[in-house]
């Protein structure tokens, strides 16, 4: 059994590179926006928080060992692109710009492997991970071990990431990574503007301390709905929240990439902004929609992760994601996890006017890195109450 597990907290990043790997990096972000906007696509119902960056690394490091028809599907699913056959040194330039961009946050980016059981790893595999993405193998660590380290590089955000009883004595590898990201609002909102105020959730009214400020802010807007970009300090990370006129499947359902650059490149406009504070905790087996989306072959017996080792059969066996995040008047804090375990057995112009950006109902967020347009977590906030 082999358990790949990522934790990422929020992040961007940006450093100055050539025109060649400036593009080569662009296409990894894009990998990993299509990748978490198709997820927002399928308009899941209630509260969600993921981090589509989290999944993706997570996955990449697994993507090391696959082979043949299993790496098609992770190429396909996760918009990997491998045509220069360089796509693990591509990756860690993409990570290295986006912690380079982080003076202004606080920040943590970590990777380790965890190995049991007695057959070999194939060695090309560990020294992609060691290489790439800085993540050495220890042997034998016990849950509460993997949890621990987990729980120490995301500040206590994310906690007990592997439930009692994944490791087996199928378990062969376990691989994490862990971010962390705390960021303070550029323009911050002040303490004695929230007021207790309605937010119109989808089962009733809900009373929430609701943030105001007036400033300039971009803004655009379509006939689905109005977007605001709030930037954290350093101008380099932003949350873009997403607030529809009507049904916000509506907006879930059609919302692209143009959509979030559009607001990324807008100027400023003069914004009353009301959003409310809130925390969120957020787990999810992602086993089905990975399936969904293509995956079968690689969580089933005819997997082919002989890049990882060649005594014995391997395959996912589960990925878990879990996510946290508060948002309040000085910013934002936020953090994710990934486990994937494999086993053996079984806009528009500004306007001269004051606009009412008014989030006192369900709306979609991202945080985003605004150089490279990396979307780094994600959510929705249908009922606040129930946002844990």
């Amino acid at each position: 059994m082999k358990v790949l597990n990522t934790l990422f907290i929020g992040f961007a990043s940006v450093f100055l590179v050539s025109s060649t790997q400036m593009r080569e990096m662009n296409s990894f972000a894009l990998g990993v926006d299509k990748f978490g906007l198709e997820y927002v696509n399928s308009a899941k119902d209630g509260n969600y928080f993921i981090s589509p960056l989290s999944i993706s690394a997570a996955m990449a490091m697994t993507y090391a060992g696959a082979r043949e028809k299993t790496a098609e599907e992770f190429e396909e699913v996760l918009h990997f692109k491998n045509e220069d056959g360089q796509f693990h040194e591509g990756y860690a330039q993409y990570q290295k710009q986006l912690s380079d961009n982080m003076s202004s946050v606080e920040w943590n980016l970590a990777n380790r492997i965890w190995g049991f059981g007695s057959s070999a790893f194939e060695p090309e595999f560990l020294e992609i991970n060691k290489t790439y993405y800085n993540a050495p193998i220890e042997f034998g660590a016990s849950e509460s071990v993997i949890n621990g380290w987990v729980e120490k590089q995301t500040k206590g955000k994310i906690k007990d990431l592997l439930p009692p009883g994944v490791i087996t004595v199928d378990t062969r590898l376990i691989l994490t990574n862990a971010v962390y990201f705390k960021g303070d609002w550029k323009f911050a909102f002040k303490k004695k503007d929230t007021k207790k105020k309605e937010f119109y959730a989808p089962g009733g009214e809900v009373k929430v301390d609701m943030m105001s400020q007036k400033g300039g802010f971009a803004y655009s807007e379509t006939p689905d709905y109005q977007a605001i970009r709030l930037p954290y300090k350093g101008n380099k990370q932003s949350m873009l929240v997403f607030l529809p006129k009507g049904d916000l499947k509506i907006v879930e359902e059609k919302i692209g990439l143009n959509d979030l650059s559009q607001l990324l490149r807008t100027h400023s406009a003069n914004v009353n902004v009301q959003l409310p504070k809130f925390k969120m905790e957020y787990k999810e087996v992602f086993n089905n929609y990975l399936v969904d989306k293509g995956m079968e072959g690689s969580f089933g017996g005819g997997a082919n992760f002989s890049g990882i080792m060649t005594e014995e059969p391997i395959w996912i066996d589960q990925v878990i994601h879990k996510a946290f995040i508060e948002v309040g008047e000085e910013g934002t804090e936020a953090a994710a996890a990934t486990a994937v375990i494999m086993t053996t057995e079984s806009i528009g112009p500004s306007k001269p006017r004051w606009i009412e950006f008014n989030a006192n109902k369900p709306f979609l967020y991202f945080i985003v890195d605004d150089l490279t347009q990396s979307i780094l977590f994600m959510g929705k906030l249908e009922t606040p109450d129930k946002a844990k």
